[in-house]
């Protein structure tokens, strides 16, 4: 058996398992604890070994102790380089986790700090605390998508909840047993240069992803407005209303089976319009099967829309009150005021195990160019060649990926001139399985 540990920040590695002067070390992986529903980061000592001159013990420690100031600095400002302990038990490719903060403590037994004697040898305490979890090696996965069969190097995503903008993963495919974060890149396929002005990602992992419905038709409602036929909406029909003297409300039906399946989770829900000529205002409600309201959310101001746009209109539980398995059938409301003329096409059910929203109305991405979701780097950015232009104003955290169960990832987006149905990205993911040990 051959173990190995080291820490490292990519450039500068300091290998604690026997390379001179190290000599070997003592190390014990802890286990994180579980406190609030959230693995706490763990505190651990490997006790060190070396041999050799003064001058190479020194600069041993002086570049553990650089290795674990950078750290601390690293969480302190989010500058720099990330640190990690890599570790592996058997000969085998090492796990990561990331240091979070560290110091070294010299022995204080004599013998064991005699510096001035020919060839000393010491012993010091490198104490460090790090994430609770540990990372194996980045893969990328096989991923399907709607009419695309499983397969790694890119799947077609068109921007229609309707008709395709999901990738899926296998439950076979993610590894490990802890919640792993993981690397979205969209690679804009359009043959030209688009800006892209919002983009919405999430992940559904926990409410039966392969066959929930996460989609609303607008002209799926119960009764009202006027239905019309638009081929550049979803379904091909859009909702058309004005609110005038009074406001009006619209029902769509949440069906008992789709409520099993979220289970009491939250879902945050956007919406496609075509088209709305000034301020008007909507609030999201859950009625029961005889129309009675049984939750009501904010109102949510909405301005002149020129053309297709996805608007956020807030979160709502399905449903309200918790999950319980006799639940039925239950009513999404929304009613709007105003005297706007509106169009309404489609409403994503978007569920939030992860979720993460851009605004990047500044950023032209060319084609062929990547745009980068890294929740294993903690990093957004548009890729062009080699060349990184950061993606600065989000919302929400990184996107996980739950081990041994389906995975979906959502993905929505909206340009500087509208929203169109079409595809628009070939998508790739990327993660390495996260253990709580190893």
């Amino acid at each position: 058996m051959s173990i190995s540990l080291d820490i490292s920040d990519g450039t500068t590695t300091v290998t604690l398992s026997g390379t001179a002067p190290v000599l070997g070390c003592t190390y014990f992986p802890a286990t994180a604890t579980l406190r609030d529903g959230a693995y706490q980061p763990v505190t651990e000592t490997a006790e060190v070994n070396l041999r050799g001159t003064a001058a190479a013990i020194r600069a041993t420690i002086n570049s553990l102790e650089t290795l674990l100031r950078k750290a601390a600095q690293r969480q302190a400002t989010g500058a720099g380089d990330r640190v990690f302990v890599d570790y592996a038990p058997v000969s085998e490719a090492a796990y990561r986790s990331e240091v979070l903060d560290g110091r070294v403590v010299w022995t204080t037994e004599p013998g064991l700090r005699r510096l001035g004697d020919t060839n000393p040898t010491v012993r010091v305490a490198v104490i460090w605390t790090r994430a609770p979890g540990w990372d194996g090696g980045e893969n990328e996965l096989q991923i399907s998508a709607a009419g695309h069969t499983a397969g790694t190097g890119g799947q077609p995503l068109l921007n229609n909840p309707g008709n395709g903008n999901w990738l899926q993963i296998a439950a076979a495919q993610i590894g490990g047993n802890l919640p792993a974060p993981m690397r979205l890149e969209l690679t804009n396929n359009t043959g030209g240069s688009v800006t892209y002005y919002k983009l919405f990602l999430a992940v559904n992992a926990n409410s039966d992803p392969a066959n929930l419905v996460h989609f609303l038709q607008a002209e799926a409602r119960t009764a009202g407005g006027t239905v019309t036929a638009d081929g550049s909406c979803s379904g091909g029909s859009k909702l058309a209303f004005t609110p005038a003297a009074s406001p009006i409300t619209f029902t769509w039906t949440l069906p008992a089976a789709d409520l099993a399946r979220t289970k009491g989770r939250r879902a945050r829900l956007l919406a496609r319009f075509a088209f709305c000529t000034g301020p008007t205002y909507v609030t999201p409600a859950i009625q029961n099967a005889a129309g009675v309201t049984v939750w009501t959310g904010d109102e949510v101001a909405l301005g002149a829309l020129a053309g297709e746009s996805w608007q956020d209109l807030g979160i709502v539980p399905l449903p309200p009150g918790g999950y319980a398995a006799g639940y039925g059938g239950m009513l999404l409301a929304l009613t709007f005021r105003g005297a706007a003329v509106t169009e309404l096409d489609v409403l994503q059910l978007t569920m939030l195990d992860s979720y993460r929203a851009f605004a990047i109305p500044s950023v032209a991405v060319a084609n062929a160019s990547i745009v980068v979701h890294d929740g294993m780097e903690g990093l957004a950015y548009v890729l062009t060649g080699a060349a990184k232009a950061p993606l600065a104003t989000t919302f929400g955290g990184a996107l996980l990926l739950e081990p041994g169960v389906i995975n979906r990832i959502y993905v929505l987006y909206q340009t500087s001139t509208g929203a169109p149905i079409g595809g628009g990205f070939s998508a790739k993911v990327f993660y390495r399985a996260r253990r709580l040990t190893v």
